[in-house]
């Protein structure tokens, strides 16, 4: 039940972005690629030891 409501917000939120005009749809890209690339960077890090 919970897998089909996350399928539905999903395709949802799909078509609401095709909606978006080019500058939108750039904007919202390049900012979950930042979100993307800091999550990278903090899992690589190691945890420092005292």
């Amino acid at each position: 039940m919970a897998e089909d409501k996350k399928k539905e917000l999903i395709e949802k939120s799909a078509q609401e972005f095709q909606k978006l005009n080019e500058d939108n749809k750039m904007f919202i890209l390049g900012y979950m690629l930042g979100i993307q690339q800091e999550r990278q960077k903090t899992a690589c890090r190691q945890p420092q030891t005292a």
